[in-house]
């Protein structure tokens, strides 16, 4: 079996395959690889499009038109008269209105029998603008919706990127936890064998009984276990974590844990004014006021369905559907203006109004109690911070406590004043004693960065401007 020691041996062996990971390095890699970061980056470009799609509604919309047909069955168009020659004039016709059918039946007698046909294929092609002049308001209101729907998703990646951070610094440190639990166990299992070595010679020479080389080996065997599935949740939790980070899986993570020495800060003071202010600038309650914006102008966009819609079209064309000749095209063209109004749809734009009305309310209830929440949730984690500090020093207190208890305990059973199941359980205790006052250092850091991150995000009010 490999241990993690040897592990981090071969890695240094092979420079390629090791990644050396700091709180810091973690946090800027979660914010610029991660999955989440990524798909909450094209999620701001979609809304960014939606708002350049709704502003070329203040534009015109210029369209072409080509079509090509072509006739089977044609209709004739045919001219016929007397030929010049009329009859003598019906009894009561006046000679004047004789003269003059006289003189048409002359005019048109070149044309007897004319036969005028259409193209076999007709061809249309032209273009049209149509210019918005007023629309009640529809066009500005469905801008104006995008906009705030854009600077809603834009505080909402900033939120994103702000809670990746302390993401990856969780699974940072339960890696780093799960390693230090692995060492600890390493050490123990280490000590026990040394132990048992050193029981089996007393044994041979008839110093102590079996019973204590059983129990310890009995031990040695446990921690042997342990240490194997300690092993196998670390190679688990090293593929989820270079996943999270969008690392290249088989990479061997050397993690810099200089932090769990250092001194960590002392507990911030909270107020009410700070928290006040602190609310005012909170990514996730920003995007809340743009989203109420958004549903604002989405109600004035159907309200403003009740209102005429004038427009200003013009459009040019050429045909030859009016020509004799295939090859010959008429040219037409045309200036106007249309006004459209809804005069009645049965209360539709009205119900869709007071629909964006209660989601505004109840946007609006959603961010008073979000307001309400957060403002609870820093003096909780100012609390938690105090509270992890306490828990640090006191796990930092018991261990030193049980190495002493131990040292003492060791002496005694080489006096013979205790029995080597007291021995056993010293070094388990102290065991037990080493991982919690890791965790409890590392549930102070985690307690700490959660509370620089809860009230401002990592320059949310720079990513606005």
């Amino acid at each position: 079996m490999m241990s993690l020691t040897a592990t981090f041996i071969v890695g240094r062996v092979f420079a390629a395959d090791v990644v050396r990971l700091s709180p810091e390095k973690v946090v800027e890699l979660a914010k610029t690889q991660s999955v989440i970061v990524k798909a909450s980056e094209y999620n701001v470009k979609a809304q960014e499009n939606a708002v350049k799609s709704a502003a070329t509604g203040f534009l015109p919309t210029v369209n072409g038109n080509v079509s090509v047909m072509h006739i089977f069955d044609k209709a004739q168009f045919e001219l016929s008269s007397s030929g010049g020659s009329m009859k003598p004039p019906p009894l009561g016709l006046d000679a004047g209105d004789y003269l003059l059918l006289a003189y048409l039946d002359s005019m048109l007698s070149p044309l007897a029998n004319l036969k005028i046909e259409t193209p076999n294929n007709m061809y249309t092609g032209s273009f049209s603008i149509s210019q918005p002049l007023f629309t009640g308001g529809r066009i500005l209101n469905g801008y104006r919706a995008a906009k705030f729907g854009f600077e809603a998703q834009k505080y909402t990646h900033g939120r994103t990127v702000t809670e990746i951070g302390l993401s990856a610094q969780t699974f940072f440190w339960g890696y780093v936890a799960a390693v230090k639990s692995l060492e600890a166990v390493q050490e123990t299992r280490q000590w026990f064998e040394t132990l048992l070595r050193d029981q089996q010679k007393m044994f041979d020479k008839g110093l102590i009984i079996e019973l204590d080389v059983l129990n310890t080996k009995i031990q040695v065997d446990n921690f042997k276990l342990t240490e194997e599935k300690l092993n196998n949740s670390i190679r688990t939790l090293t593929d989820q974590f270079l996943l999270f980070l969008g690392l290249k899986q088989g990479l061997l993570i050397e993690a810099d844990t200089s932090t769990l020495a250092s001194i960590g800060p002392n507990t911030p003071l909270v107020s009410t004014d700070s928290v006040e202010q602190w609310l005012s600038a909170r990514e996730d309650l920003l995007a809340m006021k743009s989203q109420i914006k958004a549903l604002r102008a989405i109600k004035s966009l159907q309200l403003g369905s009740y209102l005429p819609t004038i427009a200003a079209f013009g459009s040019y064309g050429a045909t030859n559907q009016y020509s004799m000749d295939e090859g010959t095209f008429m040219k037409s063209s045309s200036v106007g203006a249309q006004l459209t109004w809804t005069l009645l749809d049965w209360g539709k734009s009205w119900r869709d109004a007071q629909k964006v009305q209660c989601q505004m309310q109840a946007a609006q209830l959603q961010a008073d109690n979000m307001r309400d929440m957060v403002r609870l949730k820093y003096f909780e984690l100012a609390r938690k911070v105090e509270e992890g500090k306490k828990a640090c020093d006191i796990a930092k207190e018991d261990l030193e406590t049980a190495q002493k208890a131990l040292k003492i305990a060791k002496l005694k059973y080489d006096a013979q004043a205790i029995t080597n199941t007291e021995l056993l359980n010293n070094r388990n205790q102290l065991t037990g004693k080493m991982v919690a006052y890791t965790q409890a250092r590392i549930n102070e850091i985690l307690a700490i960065e959660e509370f620089k991150i809860a009230p401002l995000g990592n320059g949310s009010s720079q990513q606005m401007q």
